[in-house]
C-alpha cells in the first residue's frame, strides 16, 4: 500500500532544497548590508562564517583561513555560524570589527594585518614570495582542488554540505538525490573559468606543479617563512586541508602523501599547533545538542555526562552542536587535553579515573559493583522502554521538540514536521525491539515498573543511591528518566512515577534542585 501524496511531496522538498541551496551558496545580490552586531566590543573581530562539519573545523578554505589567522594573532573574536547570512558581495565569510563590515578573505586579511600592526615578514623579497604564494593557491590552485574534491565524488561532497544546513534525515534524502547534479554543473563551469577546460590528467599535472612550487618554497622549515606561522601559511592550509582531511577517498589525498610527503607533514604541524593543541590543561570540552526550552538536553547521554561534570566541579566548556560527531557517529563527546573521548559509558570511565573519582563517590568495592549493575540496567534496558513511549506515546511533540532544537528555517520545519514523525516512529520501533524486546505496550509498563521498583529498593531513604552526595550512577539514573518525567507533554510513564513511586518523583527534584537550580522551566 503507498501514499498517493508521496510524489508531489517529494517534488515540492526537492524544489525547497533546491532553492535553498541556490539562495545559501550561490546568490550573489549585492547590497549594502546591515549591522549584525549592534552592541560591539572595541577591536573585537565578529567572523561569520559557515558552521563546522563533523571532519573540519569548516568546509570552506576561506572561513578555515580567517579563523586560522585570528586564531595565530590571538586577536580576540566571536565566531558567528550562519548559513543564510551574507556579506555584500554575496559571500561568506564576512567580519564585522568596529561597528564596519568587510567583505571577501583577501580583503579581510588587509583590513586585520592594518588594524591589528601585524608584521609577518622578515624581509620586503619574503613579502612579496607571500603575495604571490597566496594568490596562487587561493585563485588557481584552489579551481583544481575543487575539481578533485567536487566532481570526483559528487555524492559524498553533496552529502557533507547538506549537513552544513542542518537537514532532517528524511529531507536529506530526498536533497542528496538532487544536489550532486546541480554542483557537478555549477562546479565544472567554475573550474573551466579559473583554470581552463583540461583533462582529469592535465589539471593533476598542474596541481603537481603547485605543491612542488610549495615543497621547494618550505624547505626544510617548519613553515612558509620560518618557525611562525603567517597569513600565507593561513591560506595555503585552508585551502589544501579542506580537501585533505575530508572522510572520502579523493585522487590528491594520495598524491600528498605518497609524492609531498613534507606537505603531509606541514599540514599535520600546522593542524596541531592551531587546531588541536588550542585548549586549557584538564578542561573539558564537552560536545553535545542544543539545550531545549524544558530541559537542559534532550538526549539522556549528553545530560548524564554534563551532570557528573557539575557534581564533581570539573571545569569544563560546553560547544552545542547539531552537526558534529564522535569517531562513533555519536553525541556527546569530549576532549580533554588535545584526545577526544566518545560514548557516554566511555567517557564515564575516563573522566573517573582521570579525576580521581571513584575514592570519592564509593565507600566499598561492593557499592562500585552495585553502581555498576544500576548504571547497565539503566542506561541499556530502561532507556529503551522510555525512548519508546517519550516517542511512540506522542511522536509529533517529540519531533516538534527535536526540530525545535535544529532551529531550521520556517519552510523546512513545515516540511520535516509531516515527515519526521513516521521516521522517528519506524527507527524508534526497531531499537526498542533490540535493545528489550518486541513486546506489547502493557509488557513494556509491566517492565517499566520492575525497574522504577529496584531503584526505589536501592535508594531506600537516601538523598541519592548511595549516601548524601550523587555519584555518577545518580548521573545516569537522572538523565534518563529527568528527560522523559520533565517532558512538556503527557507520557504516561509521568503519571506512574507520580503516582506509584514518590521516592523516585521526590529524588529527581533534588537532583534537579542540587545539580540544575536554574536549568529546568516549566
Amino acid at each position: 500500500m503507498s501514499c498517493c501524496c508521496c510524489c508531489p511531496a517529494t517534488l515540492a522538498i526537492g524544489a525547497v532544497v533546491l532553492y535553498l541551496i541556490y539562495k545559501f551558496f550561490f546568490k550573489n545580490e549585492r547590497k549594502e548590508p546591515e549591522l549584525q552586531v549592534q552592541s560591539w566590543e572595541k577591536d573585537t573581530v565578529y567572523l561569520f562564517q559557515f558552521p563546522r562539519t563533523q571532519h573540519l573545523p569548516n568546509l570552506s578554505p576561506f572561513c578555515l583561513k580567517l579563523e586560522s589567522f585570528l586564531r595565530v594573532n590571538k586577536i580576540k573574536h566571536e565566531i558567528r555560524e550562519s548559513s543564510k547570512l551574507r556579506s555584500k558581495y554575496g559571500l561568506l565569510p564576512f567580519i564585522e570589527l568596529n561597528g564596519k563590515h568587510y567583505a571577501d578573505s583577501q580583503l579581510i586579511d588587509l583590513v586585520l594585518r592594518d588594524h591589528f600592526k601585524i608584521n609577518q615578514f622578515a624581509s620586503k623579497h619574503d613579502e612579496g614570495v607571500a603575495r604571490a604564494v597566496d594568490r596562487m593557491i587561493d585563485s588557481f590552485t584552489f579551481g583544481l582542488l575543487m575539481r578533485f574534491k567536487v566532481l570526483d565524488n559528487p555524492s559524498e561532497f553533496g552529502n557533507i554540505l547538506l549537513s552544513v544546513l542542518e537537514l532532517p534525515t528524511a529531507l536529506s534524502a530526498i536533497a542528496s538525490l538532487l544536489v550532486p547534479y546541480y554542483f557537478k554543473s555549477k562546479v565544472t563551469k567554475r573550474v573551466n573559468a579559473i583554470v581552463g577546460p583540461f583533462s582529469r590528467d592535465e589539471h593533476l599535472m598542474l596541481f603537481r606543479k603547485d605543491m612542488t612550487a610549495i615543497q621547494e618554497i618550505l624547505g626544510d622549515k617548519n613553515y612558509l617563512f620560518g618557525d611562525k606561522i603567517t597569513s600565507t601559511d593561513c591560506t595555503v592550509f585552508s585551502q589544501i586541508a579542506t580537501v585533505y582531511y575530508l572522510p572520502y577517498q579523493i585522487v590528491l589525498q594520495k598524491v600528498i602523501r605518497e609524492e609531498f610527503k613534507p606537505i603531509h607533514d606541514y599540514l599535520e604541524r600546522f593542524r596541531h599547533e592551531l587546531h588541536i593543541a588550542n585548549y586549557e590543561h584538564d578542561k573539558v570540552y564537552l560536545f553535545q545538542y542544543p539545550r531545549t526550552n524544558f530541559i537542559p538536553n534532550l538526549s539522556p547521554f549528553c545530560l548524564k555526562v554534563e551532570s557528573l561534570l557539575r557534581v564533581h566541579n570539573i571545569k569544563h566548556e560546553i560547544q552545542e552542536t547539531t552537526k558534529l560527531r564522535s569517531k562513533y557517529g555519536l553525541l556527546p563527546f569530549i576532549e580533554l587535553n588535545g584526545k577526544q573521548y566518545a560514548d557516554s559509558q566511555l567517557i564515564d570511565f575516563v573522566l573517573r579515573d582521570h579525576f580521581q573519582l571513584d575514592k570519592l563517590q564509593y565507600s566499598s568495592k561492593y557499592e562500585e559493583g552495585v553502581a555498576r549493575a544500576v548504571d547497565r540496567l539503566v542506561d541499556s534496558f530502561t532507556f529503551g522502554m522510555l525512548i519508546n513511549f517519550k516517542v511512540m506515546d506522542d511522536p509529533s511533540q517529540f519531533s516538534k521538540m527535536l526540530l525545535g532544537m535544529m532551529k531550521l528555517p520556517a519552510p523546512l520545519s513545515a516540511v520535516a514536521g509531516c515527515i519526521v514523525p513516521c521516521v522517528m516512529k519506524s527507527k524508534v520501533k526497531k531499537r526498542v525491539d533490540a535493545s528489550v524486546g518486541p513486546f506489547s505496550r502493557d509488557e513494556y509498563l509491566m517492565l517499566f515498573r520492575k525497574d522504577m521498583a529496584a531503584l526505589v529498593n536501592i535508594l531506600g531513604d537516601k538523598k541519592f543511591l548511595f549516601g548524601d552526595r550523587p555519584t555518577s550512577a545518580d548521573c545516569t539514573v537522572f538523565g534518563q528518566i529527568a528527560t522523559v518525567y520533565y517532558l512538556p507533554y503527557e507520557v504516561v510513564v509521568q503519571k506512574i512515577i507520580r503516582e506509584e513511586f514518590k521516592p523516585i518523583h521526590d529524588y529527581l527534584e533534588r537532583f534537579k534542585k542540587e545539580v540544575y537550580p536554574n536549568d529546568f522551566t516549566k
